[in-house]
């Protein structure tokens, strides 16, 4: 009988390790053919990939509700080859600001478009440390994240991205170069190979600023459980997941 309070325990542990959070899964297509980076999708890759996601989820409590499809609407495909990540997203946006042109203040106030990516899936705390990075891209494309102290930095380096709008739609089209998080923003860092089966934490955003001061919605690719929506800028745990498939 004394073995029992461990055999209590070790099936405790085993219930716990069973229920870990079921990530939503993405899935990106071997490009062949690079993309050109030009904001359309002319190219034989997003013309390969027949479907598009569309869903969109509200990332912050107390921040706007659910738009009308003309304020705010999106769809979007992921594609891959070794060297990058490439994401094409069609955004509804009836009304696009940059009320704050200084790259690093307060860039999450604006229109602004977020790629967020673990690329071990490991997930964790990254606000001061490259655990994970939140690209934050705004319509004049500065690229925004926070470094291993804590600071703003600009990683313009890190991607090649166009955006063309055209009566409230506009097209982003991106290439990224992944990085682990070993990276070094001092010096000089090699991003990681890409190879099909693997699976990255990863998830999309956009800030939604109509004209204001602040903010009127914040929307993202995946469900986050719970009251508080707006965890991504601090943990990695409440991203989704992309597996990298060749056909």
């Amino acid at each position: 009988m004394k073995f029992l309070p461990l055999l209590f325990l070790a099936s405790i542990l085993l219930v716990f390790g069973c229920s870990k959070i079921k990530k939503e899964r993405f899935k990106a297509h071997y490009a062949k053919i690079i993309p050109s980076i030009d904001g359309n999708a002319n190219d034989t890759i997003w013309n390969m990939i027949p479907d598009w996601y569309s869903k969109h989820h509200i990332w912050e409590n107390n921040v706007g509700s659910e738009p009308d499809s003309s304020d705010f609407s999106w769809r979007y495909k992921l594609a891959w080859d070794e060297n990058k990540f490439y994401v094409l997203a069609e955004i509804t946006d009836n009304i696009i600001s940059d009320m704050h042109p200084t790259p690093k203040y307060n860039y999450w106030e604006d229109d602004c478009f977020e790629v967020l990516f673990d690329e071990d899936n490991s997930g964790g705390n990254h606000q001061s440390n490259y655990q994970a990075f939140i690209y934050h891209i705004s319509i004049l494309y500065d690229v925004v994240d926070i470094d291993n102290e804590g600071n703003r930095v600009l990683l313009n380096d890190h991607l090649k991205v166009k955006m063309d709008t055209l009566n409230g739609t506009s097209i982003w089209e991106a290439a990224f170069s992944v990085y682990n998080k070993d990276y070094i923003s001092t010096s000089k860092s090699t991003p990681v190979k890409l190879y099909q089966g693997k699976i990255m934490g990863w998830a999309m955003a956009y800030c939604d600023n109509d004209g204001s001061k602040q903010r009127d919605h914040f929307f993202g690719s995946n469900h986050i459980k719970g009251e508080d929506k707006n965890l991504t800028w601090k943990t990695a745990d409440v991203f989704g997941e992309v597996e990298l498939i060749k056909h």
